[in-house]
């Protein structure tokens, strides 16, 4: 089975952000900050995990992480903000991934990080894994900050 791997490079109110590789694939994801796994407001614990094809009725053909620690119905889907709503931020998560083609630091007028294309990059997810099963394996090395 395939296998990809999630390196968190930077994280804060803004978002958790990093790179989605493999031996022919890299993108960006964002995920919320860390808030102790808190359901909804937390990006998920490090570590392994199934990921299966899914078809959402929100968010159409994606893929779903399964067993996680403590949480159900986390996705990796197209969005392009994830940031801490109570501090003032945008975000489309309630707790999933998020994969872009693009990071782009300080985007609006509020000076926001997110992730860009993000369309683009499900479709290509997609493509790369045939819509099957993948291994995710996610680990903080957020000591380094994004290159854009």
């Amino acid at each position: 089975m395939l296998e990809m791997t999630i390196t968190r490079k930077e994280t804060g109110p803004e978002g958790t952000f990093g790179l989605l590789e493999s031996e022919a694939l890299e993108m960006y994801v964002g995920e919320l900050p860390w808030y102790k796994n808190t359901r909804n407001t937390s990006c998920i614990p490090i570590g392994r995990y199934k990921c299966k094809p899914h078809h959402s009725p929100k968010h159409g053909a994606c893929f779903w992480l399964r067993e996680v620690p403590g949480r159900t119905e986390i996705l990796i889907h197209a969005a392009n903000w994830m940031g801490d709503v109570t501090q003032g931020y945008k975000s489309n998560l309630a707790g999933c991934i998020a994969i872009g083609m693009r990071f782009v630091k300080d985007a609006d007028a509020n000076d926001q990080d997110m992730i860009q294309q993000s369309q683009l990059a499900m479709r290509k997810l997609i493509e790369y894994t045939e819509f099957k099963p993948f291994w995710l394996t996610i680990i903080n090395d957020t000591g380094k900050r994004m290159v854009v």
